[in-house]
């Protein structure tokens, strides 16, 4: 879908729309992809099968740039998204007739008030230490509140998932 849209677009709020909606299915897909090794190959194999799963994943930002260029000098930059879309729709196909599902589904409750806190916590922090440089340093209010805050909501995410029935990260082990 985000290639689409960036193929068409007219602007670029729209190429920026696209490239998010790209950028959120690559976040989606990496976790969920060394998850999958994880599960597929034996434990003495699972090195040599992250090492080559990460030389495909960082193959493309090293190639990628030369690849453009070239498609720029000849086509429309509109070609770029619209070349990947054939490649796409051949993945999609040969997935559904020839991956099968390994894993069950199954139904976990999600626990929202984690989630948040997670993310306060995270961000307050992450904030916290980005603020300190572009303000009058570690002694700026607005730093010592992040801080602060972050390290409060991870104080009670972390008791909380360890009080918690489903917590959020959950290892059943192996």
């Amino acid at each position: 879908m985000g290639v689409f849209v960036a193929g068409v677009s007219p602007s670029f709020a729209v190429l920026l729309s696209g490239r998010i909606i790209q950028a959120v299915g690559t976040g989606l897909l990496l976790p969920l992809l060394f998850h999958t090794v994880l599960i597929l190959f034996p434990p003495r194999k699972r090195g040599t099968a992250m090492g080559l799963v990460g030389l495909v994943v960082m193959f493309a930002p090293a190639t990628g740039p030369i690849a453009a260029g070239l498609i720029i000098d000849y086509f429309n930059w509109h070609m770029i998204f619209w070349m990947i879309i054939p490649l796409l729709v051949f993945a999609f196909i040969f997935g559904i007739v020839f991956l099968p599902n390994l894993s069950t589904v199954s139904k976990h409750k999600i626990d929202i008030l984690s989630i948040i806190l997670s993310a306060i916590g995270f961000g307050g922090i992450v904030f916290g230490f980005s603020y300190a440089g572009e303000s009058e340093g570690w002694s700026s209010p607005i730093v010592l509140a992040s801080l602060v805050t972050g390290v409060v909501a991870l104080v009670i995410y972390v008791f909380r998932q360890l009080t918690i029935e489903e917590p959020v990260l959950y290892y059943k082990g192996v």
